[in-house]
């Protein structure tokens, strides 16, 4: 993703707009016009039947859905600014000038994954 003013940002436009056409999601926006306060990102029932027969289809895209559900859980309630903030306290995003692509965090991750897994503290 590249570092944006406002927290990382990858255009999702068009992927998000060949979901609309279909049905499979819906976008609510609060705020006003120009002034968009947040975004909401809503699973259509036709999106959520689409989505089981694809994943059992072909499973290696369960894998989408199941990063949807982990960050969803990781994220909590928070809203863009709280998890805006959040990333600004990772190395790689602080130090990643403006409007370039942000440093992966794979390998840092992963670790830390193994370290929970395995009971071990950091």
């Amino acid at each position: 993703m590249i570092r944006y003013h406002f927290g990382a940002y990858e255009p999702l436009d068009s992927a998000l707009s060949i979901l609309r056409a279909a049905d499979l999601i819906r976008i609510r926006r609060t705020g006003q016009p120009g002034k968009v306060k947040q975004h909401a990102y809503l699973l259509t029932r036709q999106g959520r039947d689409a989505l089981a027969i694809l994943a059992a289809a072909a499973p290696e895209l369960a894998w989408y859905r199941d990063r949807a559900l982990l960050v969803a859980e990781i994220a909590g309630d928070e809203g863009g600014s709280k998890l805006k903030d959040r990333q600004y306290l990772q190395k790689e995003y602080a130090d990643t000038d403006l409007s370039r692509p942000i440093q992966t965090i794979t390998s840092r991750v992963l670790k830390r994954l193994q370290e929970l897994e395995s009971g071990c503290k950091p």
